[in-house]
């Protein structure tokens, strides 16, 4: 894949905002500004009244969180959806959630990436997968019950497909291993006509916490990222173990910098698939 201005591969981060609050983001993301490396920031629109796994995790709904996840949007960091809620959300809080985005920051999420065992999330466990025995071999393996993710099921109280047909462009799929997402045989931006609710689908790099990040990124791996003309979109948890008594991780610090000084394009998720979209034909399956 050739880059453009001369650049000889590329990085972002997509954040899923698990954990996260406006303390345990900010030093990280500060960083990355002074670095110029403008990413992908997840978020919840609405708080949630239950008990929880996430209990205590920032949303739209707390007034300094939702100012400073404007500012950052003024930085150049793309904001995307992470589902309307810590917890499975019906379709009128996904609505509310949504109309919060919007009201915080002036139109609708760009990208979602599916969040745990929210029953909302669109295709997933074993809807992602296109071919029946790859289906019956994960929910068999997943021990989930074939309709247990409902937010494409149409008559479901859970149903928001048409929401994300009409509002959401690009919505996560697989996470890898590995640093070079060119190295996978599947596209990193595709269709399918199996879910229709979803305008496209796009591929990331996996790294839960602070510990896989620094794995990921280590300078073995950049070094190889840079040789090879990859691609790296990483999907963490910035909210996981990133930064301690407000001092961002030394390490990812270091890694970060490392990076910076790299022939790479940086850009937020959705100008990624743009580019993408734009370098490769999109694959149709």
């Amino acid at each position: 894949m050739i880059f453009p201005g001369g650049k000889r591969c590329a990085f972002s981060v997509f954040d899923d905002t698990d954990v996260a609050t406006l303390e345990s983001i900010r030093p990280i993301y500060d960083y990355l500004t002074e670095l110029g490396i403008f990413t992908t920031k997840s978020v919840w629109s609405i708080d949630w009244k239950g008990p929880s796994d996430y209990m205590g995790s920032h949303t739209l709904e707390i007034r300094e969180y939702a100012e400073y996840l404007r500012e950052l949007k003024r930085r150049g960091f793309e904001v995307a959806f992470h589902g309307a809620g810590m917890e499975s959300s019906l379709r009128a809080d996904i609505e509310r959630g949504l109309g919060n985005f919007k009201e915080v920051f002036g139109a609708y999420p760009v990208s979602n990436a599916a969040h745990g065992r929210n029953r909302d999330n669109l295709y997933w466990g074993s809807e992602r997968f296109s071919y029946w025995l790859t289906k019956k071999l994960y929910a068999l393996l997943s021990g989930d019950d074939s309709d247990y993710f409902q937010g494409h099921v149409d008559g479901s109280p859970y149903f928001w497909g048409d929401l994300a047909k009409e509002h959401i462009k690009y919505v996560r799929s697989f996470t890898f291993t590995g640093i070079n997402l060119l190295d996978r045989t599947t596209p990193v931006v595709y269709r399918s006509k199996k879910t229709p609710w979803i305008n496209s689908w796009f591929l990331t790099n996996d790294a839960e916490n602070v510990e896989e990040f620094n794995s990921l990124l280590s300078n073995a791996n950049q070094a190889a990222l840079e040789s090879d003309g990859g691609l790296c979109i990483i999907s963490t948890h910035f909210g996981k173990g990133f930064v301690a008594n407000d001092e961002l991780n030394s390490e990812t610090k270091r890694l970060l910098f490392d990076l910076s000084q790299k022939r790479l394009l940086v850009c937020a998720g959705q100008r990624y698939t743009r580019l993408l979209c734009q370098s490769m034909r999109m694959r149709n399956t």
